[in-house]
């Protein structure tokens, strides 16, 4: 025979705050809930759409943020998060000499929490050419999958925006994420240490 049982609140006999809420049919956990260990939680995804960026060159070394941000609400203090940015990222040049020629492009992840001043990881893609005469639209494409794992420091309900920031050497002339009507993917999410 089932039963059901109505609640607004759920408080241990020895406490005084409820780490469990109720509403309706929504239940709400408190800061004090301990998830556990290597519990996947708080899936966040954020889609930005592809865009193409002219490089300017007479800014050296340019750099872009044309994949976008993300941004993540905390609901833990001590769980690592999770950070991807995937995408399909094109390097390219209108026209260029014969001879040896180059295209290179680092990615660097960064956060607001100390103002996007310092990169949390960096990677880089390169790609040597030779061609015996002048080419047009040399270009350097791939799948882009930026990832990290890191245990912040914030409190419960804080956000942090992340951002990649990519700059590229003057043989570049465009940045894009929008071939064929590509989008940027950015997930992220918290695991219980």
């Amino acid at each position: 025979m089932a039963s059901t049982l109505k609640v607004d609140n759920i408080i241990a006999t020895d406490g005084t705050t409820a780490p469990i809420t109720l509403s309706g049919d929504t239940a709400t956990l408190g800061s004090g809930v301990t998830f556990p260990t290597g519990g996947m939680f708080n899936f966040k995804k954020t889609i930005v759409d592809g865009a193409n960026v002219s490089v300017t060159t007479s800014s050296v070394p340019f750099e872009s943020t044309i994949h976008g941000s993300h941004s993540h609400q905390f609901k833990t203090t001590d769980a690592q998060v999770v950070i991807t940015c995937i995408s399909s990222t094109r390097l390219y040049e209108s026209a260029t000499a014969g001879g040896a020629f180059e295209l290179n492009g680092k990615f660097s992840l960064r956060h607001s929490e100390d103002n996007y001043g310092s990169n949390l990881v960096t990677n880089g893609i390169r790609h040597l050419y030779y061609a015996s005469s002048a080419h047009n639209n040399r270009q350097l494409a791939g799948s882009l999958v930026v990832q990290w794992i890191y245990t912040p420091t914030r409190s419960v309900g804080d956000t942090i925006t992340y951002k990649l920031y990519m700059t590229t050497n003057t043989n570049v002339d465009y940045i894009d994420t929008s071939t064929t009507g590509n989008k940027v993917i950015w997930t992220s999410y918290e695991v219980a240490a």
